[in-house]
């Protein structure tokens, strides 16, 4: 607050007081309000970061990260159910679990009726399923499901997936049966599809030791029959795709041309968002050419080049993307926005014109927002790693009245 005084005293000295920007920091709705507590944390409050906040079609919001109750007790053990007025779903109580000390949800999607969650854990409702299972709408684990993941795989947590009614795409540090980074299952039971290989590479060698330079798959989406797959790579299935590719579904893989032309010494892509013939790129990146812009681009879906028209500067890491109206909000670790006043890890710019930062739209976060999703009624989710929102404390999610929405397309691009 005395920072903003003291920019406001500096403008009014400098410059007209009607070209300021609207300064009024917003506070998130009263729902959701779940005070998401983290293993550890009984009698206090310690972060308990979200991941993954998806929207399937019946319009609910599944939220999935590294938590074990809200801050009543109730217990809610990595994944949870919000009604679509933003309540929490008090019938949807799966159990995620471990044997090992790391538990978390990093990716949830949805086909064939059923819900598909990845990470890092064990089992469900005491039934195994490394780091991928498939669960029915009432979050149990699905008959037939057998997860291809051995049992104490913590260092291969599956953080990005994408399904269809026929395929089950998984991505993240995958390090098993050939399928580096990147792999294709059998959506009903869970096996590997051999025959598609895509493999992602940090370096030259196609098949380097297990350990060695692989790079990881951190985000998976669908769009006009082919697979978008980002992540911290150089190559994938052995042809050079800086931070994202434009990959077939079936096989054998066919790497489509496309170039988003990242720079490759800093390629990492966290999030895609698709509006139209276009598509929203963030992560921790550098263009290789002019115009340099960074963290955050648009591009043609098709062949990867930079809309230069458009061009935001938030000066940090982009962890989270959603579209809504004609706005494009931004989630992440930044610290504010280039021009100032955007707010800090959770900002929103326009789509039209130049991609101007909305300063009336101007909210805090206490730390990293990770994963965005629009409700497709009149309200903002957000998750991650903060403890308070806007000043008022919302323990790893908060909502915010926004609105807009495309109640065609859903998390993924696309509704199989």
């Amino acid at each position: 607050m005395r920072v903003t005084r003291i920019l406001l005293l500096v403008l009014a000295l400098t410059g007209p007081l009607a070209a300021l920007p609207c300064l009024a920091q917003l506070v998130p709705d009263s729902v959701p309000d779940l005070q998401l507590q983290a293993p550890g944390s009984a009698g206090g409050v310690i972060s308990a970061p979200i991941h993954a906040t998806p929207r399937p079609p019946d319009g609910k919001i599944l939220v999935g990260g590294d938590f074990v109750r809200l801050a009543n007790g109730t217990p809610r053990t990595r994944l949870l159910r919000l009604n679509r007025d933003g309540s929490l779903d008090a019938g949807f109580a799966p159990v995620i679990s471990s044997v090992a000390s790391a538990c978390v949800i990093y990716s949830l999607a949805w086909a064939n009726g059923t819900i598909y969650i990845g990470g890092t854990f064990d089992s469900v409702n005491g039934a195994s399923s490394p780091n991928v299972a498939r669960l029915d709408s009432n979050g149990n684990l699905s008959a037939g499901w057998n997860s291809p993941f051995p049992s104490g795989s913590p260092g291969q947590p599956v953080r990005a997936m994408a399904a269809t009614s026929g395929a089950l795409f998984i991505g993240g540090d995958i390090q098993l049966n050939d399928a580096f980074g990147l792999a294709r299952l059998d959506p009903l039971g869970g096996s590997w599809d051999h025959a598609w290989i895509a493999q992602t590479q940090n370096g030259d060698l196609a098949n380097p030791p297990t350990g060695g330079t692989r790079g990881a798959i951190r985000a998976l989406a669908l769009a006009d029959g082919d697979l978008f797959a980002a992540g911290d790579f150089l190559k994938i299935a052995n042809v050079q795709a800086r931070g994202i590719a434009r990959i077939s579904q079936a096989s054998p893989v066919s790497v489509r041309s496309f170039d988003a032309g990242l720079s490759a010494s800093s390629y990492r892509v966290s999030a895609i968002e698709r509006s139209g013939s276009k598509l929203y790129i963030g992560g921790n990146f550098f263009r290789a050419q002019a115009p340099f812009v960074s963290y955050l681009n648009r591009v043609d879906i098709v062949s990867g080049a930079l809309d230069a028209g458009w061009q935001p500067n938030p000066n940090g890491g982009v962890e989270a993307l959603a579209l809504a109206g004609n706005y494009l909000y931004v989630g992440g670790d930044f610290t504010n926005a280039i021009p100032a006043n955007g707010g800090n890890c959770l900002i929103r710019y326009a789509t039209s014109g130049n991609g101007a930062v909305d300063a009336s739209w101007n909210t805090s976060m206490s730390n990293s927002v990770l994963s965005l999703v629009h409700d497709c009624r009149l309200r903002l989710i957000a998750g991650g790693a903060f403890d308070s929102a806007g000043g008022v404390a919302r323990n790893g999610l908060a909502g915010y009245t926004a609105a807009g929405g495309d109640c065609i397309f859903y998390s993924g691009f696309e509704n199989p």
